[in-house]
């Protein structure tokens, strides 16, 4: 519920086949997250046609707004790297 409210915010795609979704639990005492490779790729933003083949979902208690912030800002730089893009999508086949 809360992935898809962020979403209709404004699209968590990143580009080149990478997608950041992100959300805030109150439940949660930390941030965490999961990484998702789908080497067919998906339509992930009807707006953006273009594959997504890495989906790194990130969710975080509400008081962390910096500590998420960092977080994401540390995980779309990594995303960046077209090596690392290339061996995550590489590394299940």
């Amino acid at each position: 519920k809360g992935f898809l409210a962020r979403e209709k915010l404004g699209s968590t795609v990143l580009g080149s086949g990478v997608a950041l979704p992100h959300t805030r639990i109150a439940s949660l005492k930390k941030p965490m997250g999961a990484l998702l490779i789908l080497p067919q790729g998906i339509i992930y933003d009807s707006l953006n046609k273009d594959l997504v083949h890495l989906i790194f979902g990130l969710i975080a208690p509400p008081e962390s707004q910096e500590q998420h912030i960092s977080i994401l800002a540390s995980i779309a730089t990594l995303f960046h790297d077209a090596g690392l893009r290339a061996k995550l999508k590489s590394s299940i086949n």
